[in-house]
């Protein structure tokens, strides 16, 4: 598409460029890309954008070639825009960091396969008739879920912290905790008090 002017915009160069920021998804460092969009003056969306020209004296009609700086992961490609990215730290500073380094992973990564497999046993169980205190669908469509993020981090040597490290607390426990059945005797709940980051 063909356009008659271009403008760069830079936004918080020091943030961008001298500060590290860190990808909120899995942790790994953000580089620096380059994104564009042509915009023409009398569209819908030409709001959103500035097309007053250099200095501000002017305004520029027509399409024109927006050039400004995001935020992008070389692990998991997830682009995050400057604003987003000082929402998400800012979040990051009250509730605390989601991820920490892990230095036991080896035993972390074992319990944590080893209560999948009580998931599994526990679900079994309920499919075949057997009483789980648990429940199926909690099984399933909760503890697991969790239990399986926890551990692709582990296998990362990441300690994962999914509300923030003050917020601590697994969903499971929290689950564990206000249960009418005593699921810390089971044998999955006595798997899961062995994670001791949490």
């Amino acid at each position: 598409m063909k356009f008659q002017h271009i403008k760069r915009t830079w936004t918080s160069p020091f943030y961008v460029n001298i500060k590290k920021h860190y990808c909120p998804d899995c942790h790994s460092l953000l580089s620096k890309t380059k994104v564009s969009k042509i915009v023409n003056s009398k569209s819908p969306e030409a709001k959103e954008y500035d097309f007053s020209s250099a200095g501000g004296e002017g305004y520029m009609f027509g399409d024109v070639k927006f050039i400004w700086t995001e935020f992008k992961c070389p692990s998991c490609g997830k682009q995050i825009s400057i604003s987003d990215m000082k929402k998400i730290e800012r979040h990051i500073r009250k509730v605390g960091p989601r991820f920490k380094k892990l230095n036991a992973i080896d035993e972390t990564v074992t319990l944590l396969e080893e209560i999948l497999k009580e998931i599994d046993s526990e679900c079994e169980n309920e499919k075949s008739g057997i009483h789980s205190p648990w429940g199926l669908s909690q099984l399933e469509d909760f503890v697991r879920p969790e239990m399986e993020e926890l551990l692709f981090y582990a296998k990362k040597g990441l300690i994962f912290y999914k509300y923030g490290e003050k917020q601590k607390m697994l969903a499971s426990v929290y689950y564990m905790t206000d249960s009418l059945e005593n699921l810390w005797s089971t044998r999955l709940g006595k798997k899961i008090t062995q994670l001791k980051f949490y």
